[in-house]
């Protein structure tokens, strides 16, 4: 079976999380905060390596950027980005937090359509 849906640039990273939710096992705050990092680390320039991409993508002022725009306090963007790190979802390598790399998929890289592939073993 093949559902397709139309949606916005904007709007990729968060349907895309979303649809992976069923293993992800996100919030709906969660959701929104990995997405807003993901959208801010692809339209960083790619003149950057990926070390640099990181440590961008997570600096104070994306982070401020991103609690005002959900309406929350640093404090507790920090404890969801705590959360997300114990869930595996970003992960810390020298000192740098980053998007686990099997879940962030660069949408600058993307063929349009874009599909994604789903198994089930049923036992």
């Amino acid at each position: 079976m093949i559902l397709t849906r139309n949606i916005e640039r904007k709007d990729f990273y968060y349907n895309f999380y979303k649809s992976l939710n069923y293993v992800l096992n996100l919030s709906n705050k969660e959701l929104d905060i990995l997405s807003h990092f993901s959208n801010v680390r692809a339209n960083l320039p790619r003149e950057y390596s990926s070390s640099q991409l990181d440590a961008i993508t997570f600096n104070s002022s994306n982070r401020k950027k991103i609690a005002l725009t959900l309406g929350i306090s640093i404090f507790n963007l920090n404890n969801y980005i705590k959360s997300l790190k114990t869930k595996g979802i970003l992960v810390k390598s020298d000192k740098k937090i980053s998007i686990h790399p099997r879940i962030f998929v660069d949408i600058n890289t993307l063929e349009s359509p874009y599909s994604n592939e789903y198994k089930f073993n049923i036992v």
